[in-house]
């Protein structure tokens, strides 16, 4: 699982957690990193859907998903994300 420890890490810049067998949902937490440009969770094992609070994360610019379980719609607050250049 993502740990929940590091969503108070407010400075984080780049979360790469790609291929490392995580299996639980993407915490709401993860809105709580407002200071992150590149967040990467391709190749897990990550179900459930795209929590809305990814759309806090404003200055978001790479967004990496890819092979994962999610279900349900891309969230409306996603464009929230104004400099997200790549999902």
């Amino acid at each position: 699982e993502i740990p929940l420890g590091l969503t108070s890490c407010k400075n984080l810049a780049v979360l790469d957690l790609s291929n490392n067998k995580i299996s639980r949902d993407i915490p709401s937490e993860i809105g709580n990193l407002t200071n992150l440009k590149v967040l990467r969770l391709g190749g897990n094992f990550i179900a459930g859907s795209i929590p809305s609070e990814i759309g806090e994360i404003e200055f978001l610019q790479i967004l990496d998903l890819h092979h994962l379980g999610l279900q349900g719609a891309i969230p409306a607050v996603l464009p929230n994300c104004r400099f997200l250049l790549e999902l």
